[in-house]
Parts: C-alpha cells; structure tokens; sequence
C-alpha cells in the first residue's frame, strides 16, 4: 500500500511534465516514455519501499533529461520566458532535483560513503563498478592486475594496421546484461554472418558446408541423423530456464555458493556438473558421431577441451555455436567495460594489488591494501569497508592476510592455456586434402586428432572489429594475401607448422593467456563469499566462462554489498522453489 500509495506521489509531477512538455515535443514520445516509468513504478512496489522511491525517482528524473535535451536541442521550439508554459516547464525539472535529493536513499557507513575495492578491470570489475554505482553511493576504486587493461579477457589485437577480437568474440542475444548495456552506452552491435563450416580430424575433413542453406541442413541430417535437430530443443530449453537469474536479480535476490546460483535456475544444472558431457550426451541417446565430431570441435573452440569436460558448461558452449544469434560490439567487447568503468566514476589504479590485509577497529572490519609500487591516490587512505575479487585466484599474486579463515586455493582447479595465433596470408588447401583455395571453409573446427601435422583447436577468418555491417563483413571472408586467419591452439605454434599451413604470410600476431578454467566432472566450486565483507566475482566461471556469466556475477557482488549496508537479506536458497545452499543437501 506504501509502495502505490508513493507511487501516485512520484508520478504525479511526471504526469504534470508530459503534459508541459506535450506541445514542444512529439507527443507520442512523451506518453511513451511516461507509460514506461508507470509500468516500472507499478512494479517496483514489489521489492522493497525504499527501493521503490529511490527507483521510481532516478527514472523520473532520467525521463526529464532526456525531454529537457530534446527540448534545448531545437533553441526554436524553447518556450518564452514569459509564457506560462516556460514556469510550469521550470518548476516541474525543479521538483524533480527535488525529489531526487529526498529519495535517492544513499546507504551510508557510519556517517561516511562505504569504501570499496575491486581487483580487477576485466568485464566482472568493471561490471561491478557500475552496478554498484548504479545502486549505492560509494567510493569506488578499481585495481589492474598485473598485465591487464581495462576489459580483462575481452581484448582487441592489432593485425595488418586493423583491430581483432582476440578474447571473448561473441555473446548471445538472450544475454540481457550484454544487450541491454549496449543499448544503453549506445554501442553498435553487429550480429555475426554465417560462414562456411568445417569439421578436420588431422588428415582429412568428416563434414564440410555446401554454399546453400538448404542443402546444408540436409547435409548435416544425413551425416548426424534427427538427434542434431534435438540439440536446438535442448538448448532453448537451458536457455528458457537460465534467463530466470535476471528476473530473480531485479528483485534483489543473491546467492553465496555456485550450487546455490545453478539450482535456483533449475536442479538438474548442478547434477549436469557431476557428469562429463560424454556421459550426459551418451544417456540423452546422441549419436557418437555427433558427440565426437561437431560437438567436440564446437567446445574444442569455445573451452580449448573435448567432451570431457562438464557436461553443464558443454551444454552452455553449445547454446552460442549452435545459433545464428551470436553479436559482437563495434570497437571490440573491451568497449562495453570502459564505457561502464567511465559511468561508474570509479578511480582507476593501474598498479595491482599485492596483498589484502583484514583489521579490525573497535566493532568494524576493515581491508588495507597494499599495491606493487607507491599510489599518491592511496596515501592518505588504504583501508576499504568491501573487497570485491574480480580476476582468477587460482593465478592470483595477491596475498590475503585475514583475521578469521583462509583464503585457499584448491589443487583440483588449474586453467587451460589457450595461445591465439594471427596470421594475414593465403592458406594452404593441399595441406588439408584440398584442391582449391574455394574448398576451404571459413571456420574449421577440429576433432580431439591422433598425431596430427599440427596440433590446432580452430581456424577461421576474423573480421576487423570496426565493420558491422553484414555485406562489409562478407568481404572479409574472401581467400587472398590480405584474408586474417585466427588460430586457436593449446601450445604456441612453431613457424614450420605456419609454413604447411600458408602459402604465403605477411603478418603475425600472437597472444597467449589462461583463458579459462579447465573443466572436470565433480570439480569442486569456490566460493562466492570469502569472508562477509570479501566477494569473489569469478568464482561463477567454474560452472561456464563467459561475458554474460561475468556481468551476472557483478550484479549479485553489488547486491550482496548492499544487503551487508542495508542489514538485509534476500537468498535465492529462501525464496526460490527448489534451490539448495551445496551438492549434499541436494
């Protein structure tokens, strides 16, 4: 009743501002964007009154700007000073300010912004930064870790003058966090073409794509039979219960462990992680060639492993490949972290951190943090109420000094090195049983090979992260001196292995890096919370690595620090049907 009660009160002025700015501005775009604040604040009653107030206010508020600059925008349609309009117009932006000032429901340490401190600048540091932003004022600082810049795993790599994705490529469009936030930086997306496919064991190629659609699904049901199409159900299925972490988030709802997060989107998912993908794929009756060939060389591509890997993330590699709903941002995916980082208004340190250190004075828990090498932003003050972890631990240099546990890093978890080779030049069609430079396809996934010419994970042609547009993109996809090959390998390439491969090159680039957990059946989870006031963001990438996953991870980190201010707390294990805190109580 509160929370409706408010409602009619912030909504009230936003009516009255339609209706001032109505004759000056389109009308159909001012009843939109007041339809859209009424239904959010008819919603957001739901969560929590203070919530509600601070919500429905930052939204009014967001909608006046935006009907304020296009009103300034045309100088001629700005009401006369004199005119009644122009002081309704002038009151109504005042009220708003207002408003803003009595409900924004800062939460405050003491009587001080709580501190926080986030090791990390990749997708899930960066991310964090602005979710906490987005909910809380707080002093934020944002720590690079060793090499890293701004982006983490998702990097650009310059080629023949032009700039390469060399991280993480693609998200897929269910990936709300990754559309919606280019959406709202205004960030061009580009939706991936559909290119010619291969499948190479070593010595010669079990499937390769026609140049017709058509004919290459009734190619891929001949070599794979019916249970290929069964696939898709399978995956829009996973895909249709995991969209549930958004709604569960925008209600306020976190979780502390990895099997508290996977059985909340459905039981089965922590069981998947139990088995290989083998085995998960072999009692869902697929046939071997199936598994063996364009499953395998799909999560050959996407995790550097074969089948048997976890079944959960070998379900999850198969979501994005077996798509033609795969984008990438313009600029690089690296992009999508700066813009959040610069809306964050978080200070950025470029020395990492070396250790954390847990004190206490009188009743309160702090961290000080100490960096490599002298920070004059953090002379005066290196003590910070929260300590987000936004990088790997298993290949952290940080050293954690706390009062009560330990942090521990398990010997069952390593990284798989991925080496990303590019090279600009004419591929070579003999060294793959080809005659013609027009036989090769555009990816080439490969099989788990014996004693092959040379050991590779995938080969394709990359685009430059500049073009978006679909008939530019296919331009790239061309056979000549100027075509950029990426490979994905789990050694370094040796130059004799590029000679066999290339008939000619001109340029290459490589870049080596632990790209992502090595999976294994029954892997134990870190956990998401270290300590009450230490959060560990990537503790999520050992169910699957991704982007997406990243960005979920720092929603639930933002939201677990403001549960620790607010004093409240809202489980996914106590309000969702059917989730459980570990492995045993399941």
């Amino acid at each position: 009743a509160a929370g409706f009660y408010t409602s009619f009160r912030i909504l009230f002025p936003n009516l009255l501002f339609t209706l001032v700015t109505a004759p000056i501005n389109k009308l159909g775009y001012s009843i939109n964007i007041f339809l859209r604040q009424l239904i959010e604040s008819v919603c957001i009653p739901f969560l929590d009154f203070k919530d509600f107030v601070r919500l429905s206010v930052r939204n009014y508020l967001k909608g006046s700007i935006t009907l304020t600059q296009q009103v300034m925008s045309e100088s001629s349609k700005i009401p006369q000073k004199s005119s009644a309009i122009y002081r309704l117009f002038k009151y109504t932006v005042l009220l708003s300010i207002v408003l803003l000032l009595v409900g924004s429901g800062h939460q405050l340490v003491g009587n001080r912004q709580p501190r926080v401190a986030i090791l990390g600048a990749g997708m899930g540091g960066t991310g964090a930064a602005y979710f906490l932003h987005e909910r809380l004022a707080a002093d934020i600082h944002v720590f690079k870790q060793k090499d890293e810049s701004v982006g983490g795993r998702a990097r650009t790599i310059r080629v023949g003058g032009r700039d390469y994705e060399a991280g993480g490529s693609v998200f897929h469009v269910s990936n709300q966090y990754m559309m919606s936030l280019s959406d709202h930086f205004g960030l061009k997306t580009r939706l991936e073409v559909d290119a010619k496919l291969g499948i190479y064991d070593g010595s010669d190629f079990s499937y390769i794509d026609t140049g017709w659609p058509l004919l290459k699904y009734f190619k891929l049901l001949y070599r794979y039979g019916m249970k290929l199409f069964f696939i898709q159900s399978y995956v829009t299925s996973m895909l249709d219960k995991f969209t549930s972490i958004y709604e569960y988030q925008a209600y306020g709802y976190t979780f502390e462990t990895i099997p508290e997060f996977l059985t909340s989107l459905d039981p089965f998912f922590l069981n998947m992680t139990e088995m290989s993908a083998f085995k998960y794929l072999k009692n869902e009756n697929f046939p071997s060639e199936l598994t063996d060939e364009l499953i395998t060389g799909i999560n050959r591509g996407n995790y550097g492993q074969d089948c048997s890997l976890h079944g959960f993330v070998g379900m999850i590699s198969l979501c994005g490949s077996l798509s033609d709903s795969l984008k990438s941002i313009q600029g690089g995916n690296k992009v999508l972290a700066e813009k959040m980082l610069q809306e964050s208004q978080a200070t950025l340190h470029n020395t990492p951190v070396t250790r954390v250190k847990e004190v206490k004075e009188d009743a309160n828990i702090f961290y000080v943090i100490d960096t490599q090498e002298s920070d004059p932003s953090l002379t005066q003050d290196n003590k910070f109420d929260f300590v987000i972890i936004a990088h790997p631990l298993e290949l952290s240099g940080v050293q954690f000094e706390l009062l009560r546990q330990e942090v521990t890093k398990s010997e069952d978890r390593e990284f798989q090195v991925t080496v990303a080779t590019f090279v600009q030049g004419r591929i070579n069609p003999s060294f793959f049983g080809l005659e013609d430079l027009t036989q090769v396809p555009d990816v080439i996934l490969t099989t788990e090979m014996v004693n092959p010419k040379v050991d590779f994970s995938t080969l394709q042609k990359v685009v430059p992260v500049d073009v978006v547009r679909p008939d530019e993109m296919l331009k790239y996809l061309v056979h000549d001196d100027n075509t950029v090959w990426k490979l994905w390998s789990r050694n370094p390439m040796r130059e004799s292995d590029l000679d066999l491969m290339f008939l000619s090159r001109r340029t290459m680039e490589t870049k080596s890096w632990h790209a992502y957990p090595k999976y294994k059946p029954g892997q134990s989870f870190p956990p998401v919370i270290l300590e009450d006031k230490l959060i560990y963001i990537n503790a999520i990438e050992w169910a699957a690595s991704a982007m997406e996953m990243s960005l979920i991870s720092a929603k639930n980190a933002a939201l677990l620090v403001e549960e620790n201010i607010r004093g409240r707390s809202q489980k996914l294990r106590d309000h969702v049907p059917g989730s459980f805190q570990g492995r045993n109580e399941l």
